[in-house]
């Protein structure tokens, strides 16, 4: 079973292994991935690098795949 932790040790490990996150979504879990990569990407509360993440979305693809 996933969990918050889990999936938090998780992203840990791959940045720290020099990998990328990449996020997909469809409808409203793509504005979700988006989300997700511009809080990795972005410096909210203190000044640090970014971390390497790339959202994957192309609405007539996904789509067509989710249909």
């Amino acid at each position: 079973m996933l969990t918050a932790k889990g999936i938090a040790n998780t992203l840990i490990k791959v940045f720290e292994d020099g990998g990328k996150v990449f996020c997909v979504g469809n409808g409203g879990s793509a504005a979700e991935a988006s989300h997700l990569t511009a809080e990795l990407i972005n410096k909210v509360k203190r000044d640090r690098l970014p971390l390497p993440a790339l959202t994957l979305y192309d609405p007539a693809v996904i789509t067509a795949i989710a249909n």
